[in-house]
């Protein structure tokens, strides 16, 4: 959340940077619900919404809320480790 905030960094590529620093994190889907919302009431869009996004995102919460939500994710880049990856839409 502080990435997407601090940073404007989409929550896929926050969630991504984050799984290659720490590969053992494992959000449950309440505190993943929380962040799609906090992306959504951000930037106005989900990273997240698409069939793309995987199984994880792939829960009854999310769900039930993702389809009433414009995707996006182009606006969005992450500066780290002396790379710049932008936000993929999924």
């Amino acid at each position: 959340m502080h990435l997407m905030r601090a940073h404007k960094v989409c929550l896929n590529q926050a969630y991504k940077h984050i799984k290659d620093v720490r590969p053992f994190i494992h959000p449950n889907e309440g505190f993943m619900h929380q962040m799609a919302m906090f992306e959504i009431e951000t930037f106005g869009w989900t990273s997240v919404g698409g069939p793309k996004a995987g199984k994880m995102w792939d829960f009854y919460q999310w769900n039930s809320e993702r389809k009433g939500h414009p995707r996006g994710g182009d606006e969005g880049a992450l500066l780290g480790r002396g790379i710049m990856e932008t936000c993929a839409i999924l």
